[in-house]
């Protein structure tokens, strides 16, 4: 095993697969925040028009998440439908959380 990460191209994967696991582990930490506080709730308005990346950088102004980039990259997965309104969210909410609350 430990002639395969002297090579370089054992190196390279080894790498490529540590910056995955990292990656990954972002990605869920900003999809479900775990050690954020759930204690204040905030008031997000959908305006008509409005996209996507400008209500993740509202959410994110407000606390709600951590990451805009996060929030946008879900959105495009499996993200809620936009409806024009006034939501109550509490900051720290996770992402499934948020798509619950904007599509009820």
């Amino acid at each position: 095993m430990l002639s395969f990460l002297t090579r370089p191209l054992g190196r390279l994967l080894a790498t490529v697969a540590v910056l995955v696991i990292l990656a990954v582990g972002w990605f869920a930490l900003q999809v479900d925040p775990i050690f954020s506080g759930h204690n204040k709730v905030v008031g997000v308005e959908i305006i008509s028009g409005e996209s996507v990346a400008t209500l993740a950088n509202d959410l994110r102004a407000q606390g709600v998440i951590a990451s805009p980039w996060a929030y946008r990259l879900y959105s495009i997965v499996g993200g809620p439908t936009l409806s024009v309104g006034l939501y109550q969210i509490a900051q720290g909410s996770s992402f499934g959380h948020i798509s619950s609350v904007f599509g009820g």
